[in-house]
């Protein structure tokens, strides 16, 4: 479904690189890490 894709292009915020996986992976890391840690430090 070619057709499919070209009508309905996903824009780069929601579609990241299939070329760099491990720097998506480590994102969404980073960001369930900061979410669960409290912010207690301060």
């Amino acid at each position: 479904h070619s057709w499919l894709r070209r009508r309905l292009p996903k824009p780069p915020s929601e579609a990241p690189p299939p070329n760099r996986p491990s720097a998506v992976l480590r994102h969404h890391h980073l960001l369930a890490a900061q979410q669960t840690q409290p912010q207690t430090s301060s």
